[in-house]
């Protein structure tokens, strides 16, 4: 991902979408119902489950530098299953991406 964050700036691209919504890679992450790592980026914790995002984006931020615009999609909350993301931590993910310099958070519910 930090190869193409480079290609995006010196193509002069407006700035990066990170999809973490509806199953994608960095949801199966944040989300207790597809996440079934036993390691620092399972969900023994919140912050085990929003770590591999906030790695990515530190690597995104070095090559086109910290100004580059990067946002974030992710579900805020999911619905229908047992153990699913709530929307107080989807509103805590939000902040936890914000603080590693995300431009704008796209918030989906998924259910």
């Amino acid at each position: 991902m930090d190869r193409c964050s480079e290609t995006a700036g010196q193509s002069r691209f407006d700035g990066i979408e990170l999809n973490g919504g509806n199953g994608h890679m960095l949801n199966a992450f944040h989300s207790r119902v597809w996440n079934r790592r036993n390691d620092k980026y399972g969900t023994q914790s919140f912050e085990n489950r929003t770590r591999f995002t906030v790695e990515v984006l530190h690597g995104i931020k070095k090559t086109p530098g910290k100004d580059y615009p990067v946002m974030v999609a992710l579900n805020v909350a999911e619905y229908g299953m047992e153990n699913v993301t709530t929307l107080e931590e989807g509103v805590g993910m939000s902040k936890v991406f914000e603080k590693a310099k995300v431009r704008r958070n796209i918030c989906q519910l998924h259910g």
